[in-house]
C-alpha cells in the first residue's frame, strides 16, 4: 500500500484504513501499478553461472538476455493496455457468475 501511495495511485490518511484512488480506475494501467510496487521488475532470469567453455554456456546469457528483454517489453506493453477498471469489471463479473 505504501508503494501505491508513494506513486500517487492511492491516497489516504494515517489511522484510516480506507485508501482511495487518485484517478479514475480506467486511467490507471496495470503497468502503472506494476511500476509502483517496489520489486525486482525482471520477469525472467538468466543463470549467471554457466560454463564459458561450453558453446551453449558461453553464449546463453547474452542470447537469452536479449530474448528475455523482448519478452519483457511485450509484456509491459500489454500491461499498459489493460486498465484497473478492466480488472475490476472482470472480478465483479466472476463474482456475479457464481
Amino acid at each position: 500500500m505504501s508503494d501505491l501511495k508513494k506513486s500517487n495511485i492511492i491516497t489516504g490518511r494515517q489511522g484510516l484504513a480506507k485508501p482511495t484512488l487518485t484517478r479514475n480506475p480506467a486511467e490507471i494501467s496495470i503497468f502503472d501499478i506494476y511500476q509502483a510496487i517496489n520489486i525486482n521488475h525482471h520477469f525472467l532470469h538468466v543463470d549467471p553461472e554457466t560454463n564459458p567453455k561450453c558453446i551453449v554456456g558461453g553464449n546463453i546469457q547474452e542470447v537469452l538476455g536479449e530474448v528475455y528483454s523482448q519478452i519483457e517489453q511485450s509484456a509491459q506493453q500489454k500491461m499498459k493496455e489493460i486498465s484497473l477498471q478492466e480488472v475490476v469489471n472482470q472480478i465483479l463479473q466472476k463474482n456475479k457468475d457464481k
